[in-house]
């Protein structure tokens, strides 16, 4: 189920909504004061649940996911590489690799 943010205008409270998008209006009143909030635009999409259909939108791949598993496929597809918690060296070493696959073979065609 999608979550909305909105902003109350009259106590300046922010506050969730969770909501279907079947039945989504735009018009949630505040649960402090009662006045309808202003819908904050976020950049990404939050979604409760663990269903598929209850998919995040992923800044990175700019693309909607529907699990670890879609994101990793979609990930591989774009030839990109998740980052983050590997060791540096463990880079390190396959691009030198690389690098020096890609010096023998130039030194072999000159």
């Amino acid at each position: 189920m999608p979550i909305y943010d909105y902003n109350c205008s009259g106590c300046e409270k922010e506050y969730e909504v969770y909501r279907s998008i079947k039945s989504y209006t735009g018009k949630d009143p505040c649960p402090k004061c009662g006045i309808i909030g202003h819908r904050l635009l976020s950049t990404g999409i939050s979604f409760l649940g663990t269903k598929v259909e209850d998919a995040e939108f992923n800044v990175g791949l700019g693309k909607i996911t529907k699990n670890a598993k879609h994101r990793d496929e979609l990930a591989k597809r774009m030839n990109l590489v998740e980052i983050g918690n590997e060791n540096p060296d463990t880079f390190h070493n396959k691009f030198e690799k690389e690098r020096e696959q890609k010096r023998l073979k130039a030194w072999e065609n000159d």
